[in-house]
């Protein structure tokens, strides 16, 4: 034999049914399949685009759709999305992936 059993589907990996839009925090066709957004991103429910994959308040990228890094401490990013993060006020600081 070939190792799989005799089961129909069961030479297939197991891929969870994605039978509508893709999950928050993932991208891809009505249907599916669906995959994950990058590392310290969100996705609203039914993203088709990778771009739809956004950064975390806390963490700053140059664009849309790729890993997002942790805000350095004394820094903040309050808003989700590409962008860089804020200095704190003088006097003020902040632990990093700070979001105010």
């Amino acid at each position: 034999g070939d190792g799989w059993g005799g089961a129909m589907g069961d030479s297939l990996p197991p891929v969870p049914p994605c039978l509508g839009p893709c999950p928050a925090g993932h991208t891809g066709p009505y249907g599916g399949p669906c995959a994950a957004c990058p590392s310290q991103t969100s996705s609203a429910r039914g993203s088709t685009e990778l771009t739809d994959c956004t950064c975390l308040a806390g963490y700053k990228a140059a664009s849309d759709g790729v890993a997002c890094s942790v805000c350095d401490a004394g820094k903040f990013k309050a808003s989700t999305g590409a962008g860089s993060c804020t200095s704190c006020l003088a006097g003020t600081s902040s632990a990093s992936g700070s979001n105010e």
